[in-house]
Parts: C-alpha cells; sequence; structure tokens
C-alpha cells in the first residue's frame, strides 16, 4: 500500500524494512540500515507532491521507492551504473502495489554516458557525485538542468568535505563497501556549477553520527 508521509526516521525505517523485507542478503542488509546515516526524512519534504522525478545513481531503488510510497513523485525514472544494484531495485519494485509500481522505472545507465532525453519537476542527485571521477564532477551537475522542466528543482545531497573526521569515516565506509576510493566535491563548487542555470532556495546540513550530509536545493531559471 502506498503511504501518505514518512514524517519520521522510524517512519522511514518501516517503509525500508517493507520495501526490502525479502532482500535477505548483504545488499538488503545495507539498505535497511541506510536510513539511519542518511537524512531522508527531512529530504522527501523538498519534493513537492506529485513531481515527475529523475534519480541520478539510484542505486538499489531506496529514494526511488520512498517517493513513490509517499506521494511525492507521480512517476520516477531511476538510472544507476551499477547493473548490480539495478536488479535489487527491481526486486524491490515488484513488492510495491500496482499502482506504486507502474510508477517507477529503473535502468542501468552512467551519468557519464548521458541523461534521459525527457523532461522532469524534480532531479534528485543523492550521494551520487563523489563516486564520479573529479574531472567528469562539473559536467554531471551541468547537464541535470537538461532534464529539469523551466521552474523545476534540482536536488542535490552529498556527504561533507568537513569536519575532516566525519569525511574520512565516510571515506572508510565506501573503501570498504564497494571499494572505492572517493572524491569529494566541495559545495562551494556544486553552487557555482549550477549559478548560470538555477537560484539557490534552500540548503541545510545534518550530522547523524559520524555523517556530515549537506544539501542543496535548487530552482532552474525560466518558467
Amino acid at each position: 500500500m502506498c503511504m501518505n508521509s514518512l514524517t519520521t526516521k522510524t517512519d522511514v525505517l518501516e517503509a525500508v524494512n517493507s520495501l526490502y523485507r525479502d532482500e535477505r542478503n548483504l545488499s538488503g542488509f545495507i539498505q535497511r540500515l541506510r536510513p539511519r546515516i542518511c537524512p531522508f526524512e527531512a529530504l522527501l519534504p523538498l519534493v513537492p507532491q506529485g513531481s515527475r522525478v529523475l534519480d541520478i545513481g539510484c542505486g538499489s531503488g531506496l529514494w526511488a521507492g520512498l517517493l513513490v510510497q509517499t506521494g511525492r513523485a507521480s512517476f520516477v525514472h531511476g538510472f544507476d551504473a551499477s547493473q548490480k544494484a539495478i536488479d535489487v531495485a527491481q526486486r524491490m519494485r515488484e513488492r510495491l502495489t500496482e499502482d506504486c509500481r507502474e510508477r517507477l522505472f529503473f535502468e542501468y545507465r552512467s551519468v557519464i554516458d548521458g541523461l534521459p532525453d525527457k523532461s522532469f519537476d524534480v532531479v534528485t542527485m543523492i550521494d551520487v557525485l563523489h563516486h564520479i571521477p573529479p574531472n567528469a564532477q562539473e559536467n554531471a551537475v551541468r547537464s541535470a538542468f537538461t532534464c529539469i522542466r523551466p521552474g523545476g528543482i534540482f536536488l542535490y545531497k552529498d556527504m561533507a568535505i568537513k569536519p575532516f573526521f566525519c569525511a574520512m569515516m565516510n571515506r572508510l565506509h565506501d573503501l570498504a563497501s564497494v571499494r572505492e576510493w572517493i572524491h569529494y566535491c566541495p559545495i562551494s563548487d556544486v553552487e557555482r556549477f549550477c549559478n548560470d542555470s538555477a537560484h539557490l532556495e534552500a540548503s541545510d546540513t545534518q550530522r547523524l553520527y559520524w555523517y556530515q550530509h549537506e544539501w542543496r536545493v535548487f530552482i532552474k531559471n525560466g518558467k
């Protein structure tokens, strides 16, 4: 059943446990753990109700699943460069009600290979940019705006470079979980990448344990 709202961390944890209840492996464990260290309950209200959403680097579909369950998204197109993650997302999709299932589409694709030739109300990039090589990060951010309708939203969230302890702990986390040495992008650079296409609407930070999160909401220029 699709839910009307997930306003607390407990709500989100229960929803994610349901989404991945039959994923009895490491991938499922990671998805069920992630809401404890990522502030999804703070990010969900930033997406207007009934939006068409492109989720860049959707991973195993957790964020996309929450968006359709809450009605924040009328449709989500998610893609990721990991076929294994997309397989998990597809299995999660099959556990949803028919109504929610029809509003989700996942595909294997790399952001470096280009974005879908469609227009969306909202484009989200959640914990993705630090996985992209530094020489491709600016293009990844700028290209996101080609998929956003005028007046639409770019929701960006990633791990912060400071404090150093938090950044290093997250670096070790990714080294252990995905065997990748990540590349942080300063939030000031992200804001600069967006300056030509949008204006900054909102910003915030939140620390959960040793994970320091920062996010920005940009509104694309035009009407």
